[in-house]
């Protein structure tokens, strides 16, 4: 049974195997080349498994951050995660022992992912989002070993590689309003995140951009215009 579950749960992450591998692959070589080995890169994507975070740690460790810096700005990048989470509470309950770990696994294109998708009939819900969740994970963790164990026998020009990320979740993004009940919160919400990405700079963007969509939807659902 379980089998078939990791069988039907393949197929959506492919798309994101692509993705995780080349911006995996990306942050190895990086953090082998600022002097971090192959056992840093996978502890690294084991524990923080945030790509945007694990980028900037490279440039932190680099550059002598302080750790209150370091926590401050782990804390403001990775804040919408927790939005994720609370959002799947109910999806979650019953998940038992691994409740905390889908929590953890919970980035972008997982959250969207899960959100859209749903098991084939005979499947267990619970165990195929396990899996789609656990692949994406997989996917980081190997890509930065490979590039943290090939750095140095390989020269790329990696500028520019982290658009295929931005691509990918904008794909997501199509396929979420195809089957959303509410297409124009959809629509709403990408309005707020471009608005706030002209007038916010920096790290304030993801911060802010949530604040104001949760207003939104809080607004929204008050009037009537949702009711779930």
């Amino acid at each position: 049974m379980m089998k078939k579950t990791i069988g039907a749960a393949f197929p959506y992450t492919i798309t994101v195997m692509i993705g995780y591998g080349f911006m995996g692959f990306a942050f190895g070589m990086l953090f082998e080349k600022a002097g971090y080995g192959v056992g840093y890169a996978l502890l690294s994507s084991l524990l923080i498994y945030s790509g945007t975070l694990q980028f900037l740690l490279v440039s932190f460790l680099s550059g002598g951050a302080s750790m209150i810096s370091i926590v401050a700005l782990s804390a403001l990048t990775n804040v919408r995660y927790s939005f994720y989470g609370l959002s799947f509470l109910q999806k979650f309950k019953g998940y038992g022992i691994i409740k905390p770990y889908m929590g953890f696994l919970l980035t972008d294109e997982t959250y969207a992912i899960l959100d859209t998708v749903r098991a084939p009939a005979g499947i267990s819900e619970k165990w195929f989002c396990f899996w789609i969740a656990f692949f994406h994970q997989l996917y980081w963790v190997v890509g930065s070993i490979i590039g943290s164990l090939l750095s140095s026998a390989i020269t790329l020009n990696m500028k520019g590689i982290e658009f295929s990320m931005s691509a990918l979740f904008v794909v997501m993004f199509i396929e979420q309003m195809k089957v959303s009940k509410h297409p124009l919160l959809g629509i709403l919400g990408l309005v707020i995140s471009i608005a706030t990405l002209i007038f916010a700079k920096g790290m304030y963007f993801v911060s802010i951009s949530i604040a104001l969509i949760i207003l939104m939807l809080c607004l929204v659902r008050k009037v009537g215009v949702i009711h779930e």
